[in-house]
């Protein structure tokens, strides 16, 4: 039986803490992607029906990205460097996206279109492991 003294091991253990921010934070930006994916890709011109394609696929390479890079990970057992490379990877993504959703008027129209779907989608190769992962290293 879980009681709140053994709750609280849990959080003594080496790397716990950081196990559970790193599922806690990608659990969080996954949930606002998808629940907003409508919202962004409206604001640049897709229909509402293309928007929720695209955050279907955007669900989709979570899954299979999660699958590939997990099976990888177990097998060379370097959950730690797999976190920390995963997070640096999403944080330089979000950023890449952001500022590429602010300078949409630099590019051509498709290029920008093109660019954006791409970093969508390393975004959701990036993220969507980190959960599985740090369930493993936690």
């Amino acid at each position: 039986m879980l009681t709140l003294p053994s709750f609280a091991q849990f959080f003594t253990r080496p790397g716990f803490k950081h196990a559970a921010l790193a599922f806690l934070l990608s659990a969080s930006v996954i949930d606002l992607i998808s629940v907003n994916v409508v919202v962004i890709f409206d604001m640049i011109g897709y229909s509402d029906a293309w928007s929720s394609f695209i955050g279907l696929l955007f669900q989709i390479t979570i899954l299979c990205s999660s699958y590939k890079i997990g099976t990888t990970i177990d097998h060379n057992q370097k959950y730690f460097s797999a976190t920390v490379y995963l997070l640096v990877t999403t944080t330089i993504t979000v950023v890449s996206f952001a500022s590429t959703m602010e300078i949409n008027q630099v590019y051509n129209f498709w290029v920008f279109q093109l660019l954006l779907l791409i970093l969508f989608f390393v975004l959701a190769a990036a993220l969507g492991p980190i959960m599985p992962v740090t369930t493993e290293m936690g």
